[in-house]
């Protein structure tokens, strides 16, 4: 929540009397909107016309009496009735926003391009192929001044007879809702957000975490299936994540300049978290012992190498090897496995070389918390119990 040019008190205050009144939000810098759901329905109005926020609060509350006010009142003979205001007041709402003829695409682009200018990547990817592969979609070129939570179910529900899951469906709705909040909060749009969970639910139980698990054998047997040299060439960017845990862009973007063979290192000048490591001065890793004899492998067989050298270079785009990969997979016969997958099974082999010290594998996987940690690592039982008795051994 937004408190612009309020005292510290007024910020108190204003947070106080939003808490004790559900239903109101603040969007902007003064307005303010009220909603209620009366018969059934779901009603919501702005409050701008003063400049003092307090003001348009109390006449948001005021509104949102009035209108359930309006429901306990029976419809009788001789009895006051209490009209509804506006039937769909949103829709003054969102048309006189000075945004409401972008559309869905336009506010996406918008939202990439914000996030490429502050170094950040983590949503730039999802843009990029929810616009190339939806872009003909209704939702897509709906104007955002007329855009409803009907549109948003419409698309949810296409989404899931094209075959996609779940967990897709609501990151997609899910970029819409965030991209939405951005313009409210940075450029004051006062759009209300009709891709939020208030307006439309998102599938349940749809964050189910991949345990797909790959082994030495696997590898191999889809390694077998790069052909070609380039494709050869390519399999060395496989073996790296394998052995190191990045992430597919990371090991693309990587440079001999970033490898510190000397003091067992890589630097990641892009990455997922580059704008919270770039406070702390850039990402370095701590190099693994296979990554870094594939890595001298790999400059001896290339000779002379510059600092500015991509290490992997067999195809010009990052999608060239996720491309290669699946190619190989599918004629070693064996599903289920993504390349992402290789982070995963590093990061459990990692794990168990560190002696599950969360603080020792994030500084070589690039984890940022202990929460993203726990889902790429999958440690059997029986390895814990073998962990636990050897510790206890210490100990005595």
């Amino acid at each position: 929540m937004a408190f612009i040019a309020l005292s510290v008190a007024a910020r108190k205050k204003l947070k106080r009397r939003l808490e004790k009144h559900a239903g109101f939000r603040l969007r902007g810098s003064v307005t303010i909107e009220a909603r209620v759901s009366v018969q059934g329905r779901r009603l919501a109005r702005s409050f701008s016309d003063s400049s003092d926020i307090f003001t348009n609060l109390d006449a948001a509350i005021a509104w949102q009496a009035v209108q359930k006010a309006s429901q306990d009142v029976p419809q009788g003979v001789g009895q006051p009735v209490v009209p509804l205001a506006d039937p769909v007041p949103v829709e003054t709402v969102s048309s006189s926003s000075p945004f409401a003829e972008w559309t869905v695409a336009d506010l996406l682009r918008k939202f990439g391009q914000y996030h490429i200018e502050q170094g950040k990547v983590s949503y730039v990817s999802h843009i990029s192929s929810f616009l190339k592969r939806w872009k003909k979609l209704p939702l897509v070129q709906c104007k955002l001044g007329t855009l409803r939570a009907v549109h948003i179910r419409q698309f949810r529900e296409s989404m899931k007879e094209k075959g996609l899951c779940a967990a897709t469906i609501n990151k997609r709705i899910g970029l819409i809702e965030v991209a939405i909040n951005f313009l409210n909060r940075e450029h004051d749009a006062e759009l209300t957000n009709y891709a939020s969970s208030d307006y439309v639910a998102h599938i349940k139980n749809a964050d189910k975490r991949r345990s797909r698990r790959v082994s030495d054998e696997e590898l191999t047997l889809i390694l077998r299936h790069f052909k070609g040299p380039t494709a050869r060439h390519a399999a060395a960017l496989i073996c790296f994540c394998f052995h190191q845990g990045t992430r597919r862009s990371e090991a693309f973007n990587m440079t001999w300049g970033d490898v510190d063979f000397d003091n067992h290192a890589i630097r990641f000048p892009k990455h997922k978290t580059m704008n919270y490591d770039q406070e702390l001065g850039g990402q370095v890793r701590v190099m693994t012992g296979k990554a870094r004899d594939l890595l001298l492998r790999l400059r001896e067989e290339a000779g002379r190498v510059t600092a500015s050298q991509k290490v992997f270079n067999a195809y010009a785009r990052v999608d060239g090897y996720s491309l290669a990969f699946r190619r190989a997979t599918k004629e070693a016969g064996l599903e289920d496995i993504r390349l992402h997958d290789l982070r995963h099974e590093a990061t459990t082999r990692i794990a168990a070389l560190c002696g599950h010290n969360t603080s020792l594998i994030k500084r070589v996987t690039g984890h940022r918390d202990d929460a993203s940690l726990a889902r790429y690592t999958h440690t059997s039982t029986n390895s814990i119990a073998m962990l636990m008795s050897r510790n206890a051994i210490q100990h005595e």
